[in-house]
């Protein structure tokens, strides 16, 4: 038919690709170490709930939640310090 025109095929951007398939493999990871944490919080609160019916003191209850809490929040706050070194240097080097 006149006035029909057919767009030429475009090949895909190959830096376009790339940065998707790092965001969705920072989706993916994200999810995996939200669900590791979440999984870490219940196992805890599940073992303070056997204590608690067993009849453990708060002192032994507040020292569970210690001993699991304490070193995942320094392994968290740990990969953000080192997530920022990261992007410090990475910017550094780009503006030589």
């Amino acid at each position: 038919m006149p006035g029909d025109q057919t767009l030429p095929d475009r090949e895909p951007d190959p830096a376009r690709h790339g940065r998707s398939v790092r965001i969705a493999v920072r989706i993916i990871v994200g999810t995996l170490m939200a669900g590791a944490v979440a999984l870490q919080v219940a196992r805890t609160e599940w073992k303070v709930a056997t204590l608690r019916e067993r009849g453990f003191s708060d002192v032994v209850i507040e020292s569970t939640r210690n001993h699991a809490y304490f070193p995942m929040i320094g392994a968290l706050a740990g990969a953000v310090v080192v997530v920022l070194i990261c992007k410090a240097i990475q910017a550094a080097w780009s503006r030589r």
